[in-house]
This record gives C-alpha cells, sequence and structure tokens, in this order.
C-alpha cells in the first residue's frame, strides 16, 4: 500500500475501482462477470496498449530536435493517447525534467496535472530545464527543426499583423 501526500491509498483507490464494476450491474442490469470485463479487464487492456506505445511506437517514430542520435522522437499520436508522454525525445534528454516537453501546451494532460497538483500543495520540488539549455541543446544535437519552426511561426503571426518581422529568440 502507497500512502499519497493527500491521505489516499492505493487499497482505497483500488477499492474505488472494484465499486465502479457495481455500477453498471446495478444501473444497467448487467451481469457481474460483463461489468468486470468491461470496465476492468478491457479498461486495463486498453492502457496497457497505450503505455507500451511509448517505448515502442516513440521509439521508432517521430522528430528528434533534442538529440538526433538516439531513438527516441517526439511523437504527436503517442503523446494523445497517453496524455502527454509522447514526447520522448525531450524526456531522454533531460530525464530530471518533470515536464516530459520542452512546452505544456503541447499535448501534455499529464503535466497539466502534476502544474494543478502543484497549485493546491500536493507536488513540490518540481524540477525544470533553463530554456538556454534546452536551445544550446537542441542547436548542438538536434536535428534543427524545433527552432526553425518556431521561428517561422512567429514571423508569419507578425507579418500577418502587418508589422516587421523578427525571429523568435527563444
Amino acid at each position: 500500500m502507497v500512502a499519497l501526500r493527500s491521505g489516499i491509498t492505493t487499497s482505497s483507490v483500488s477499492n474505488h475501482v472494484l465499486s465502479s464494476d457495481l455500477l453498471p450491474h446495478y444501473l444497467w442490469g448487467e451481469s457481474l462477470w460483463n461489468a468486470f470485463i468491461l470496465v476492468a479487464v478491457t479498461r486495463l487492456v486498453v492502457e496497457y496498449n497505450f503505455t507500451w506505445c511509448v517505448n515502442s511506437v516513440a521509439h521508432i517514430w517521430g522528430n528528434r530536435p533534442y538529440d538526433e542520435t538516439i531513438d527516441p522522437g517526439e511523437n504527436p499520436f503517442v503523446s494523445l493517447l497517453v496524455l502527454g508522454e509522447g514526447w520522448h525525445n525531450y524526456h531522454h534528454v533531460f530525464p530530471f525534467d518533470y515536464r516530459a516537453s520542452e512546452f505544456s501546451w503541447k499535448l501534455n494532460l499529464t503535466t497539466q496535472f502534476i502544474d494543478l497538483m502543484h497549485l493546491l500543495g500536493q507536488a513540490y520540488n518540481l524540477k525544470t530545464v533553463p530554456k538556454d539549455l534546452i536551445k544550446a541543446r537542441a542547436q548542438k544535437t538536434g536535428n534543427g527543426t524545433m527552432y526553425e519552426q518556431l521561428n517561422r511561426q512567429k514571423v508569419g503571426q507578425v507579418d500577418a499583423e502587418n508589422e516587421k518581422g523578427y525571429t523568435y529568440d527563444y
């Protein structure tokens, strides 16, 4: 049994999951067996397969903006399936950064949840990487796509507003 800071234990979480098996039985008249298979087993099989995609699909396909010499890539499809863990190239280059991605707005619900828990006082000592270190590493070992893309987006936004274009100094 693991105690979390909020006082919730893993056994209380598992009791909640077991009680959710009973809901289809009582609310919709499903048999207990069907309720267990649909609620517990199917959910676990789907979640496990999505999780395993991180170490298979994200290690094969994806962009490598931070270090092109390693296998893990930035894969938005995997990130969508596993709520933000598909930004695997960043995670392997900076394993101590809790965000697992330079940009929390890039389909990274896990980081947003951790940020919410931080606001509520449930998460603390969150480690991040300074922006200049990220940029230096991306320029040194990355494939050069990350900051070129940001430059093009920023220049396009400014040109659209009929102002002078400039490069995005991250």
